[in-house]
């Protein structure tokens, strides 16, 4: 492999992370949305907001569009 080649590769690679990274975020905005404070964090099996505790489960009805984030 040349280093233009070894560029291409680690450019695909980031451009495929960069959008990873946008569809996470954009997911995450959306979930903040289901609760009034916008304050979710993630815990061990769904979603919760730091300022009233809400916790939104995984089987979350409203949650379920967006459990698979690969």
């Amino acid at each position: 492999m040349d280093s233009k080649q070894i560029k291409d590769i680690l450019q695909a690679l980031k451009d495929k992370h960069d959008k990873q990274e946008q569809v996470y975020n954009d997911t995450v905005a959306e979930i903040q949305e289901l609760c009034e404070h916008k304050e979710l964090i993630g815990i061990m099996i769904g979603k919760k907001c730091t300022v009233c505790g809400k916790i939104f489960t995984n089987d979350d009805e409203r949650l379920t569009h967006y459990k698979a984030i690969d």
